[in-house]
């Protein structure tokens, strides 16, 4: 038998896992290029529209769960400094 309290903790559990996954379906839901990150910097989710425009041909860089922020922008950067110097 559930002791008191233990009831309550297990609802705010199955709480917090549905706003979960109801947050990664409204993202998932939206056209444009959506990147979620936590306070450190890391991305915690993206959806595919991000996916598609960090791709291989469009940006050089392919997202990853937990990437940092400073490694991504630093990628871009990177990407479009090979790209100028290539069609020089």
């Amino acid at each position: 038998m559930a002791q008191k309290g233990q009831t309550k903790t297990n609802k705010d559990k199955s709480h917090f896992k549905f706003r979960d996954q109801l947050l990664y379906q409204v993202v998932d839901q939206i056209r444009d290029a959506v990147m979620v990150w936590d306070a450190g910097g890391k991305l915690i989710l993206f959806n595919e529209s991000a996916s598609n425009w960090n791709s291989k041909r469009y940006s050089g860089v392919f997202l990853r769960i937990g990437t940092c922020a400073e490694e991504l922008w630093g990628s871009f950067y990177d990407y479009v400094v090979d790209q100028s110097a290539e069609s020089k």
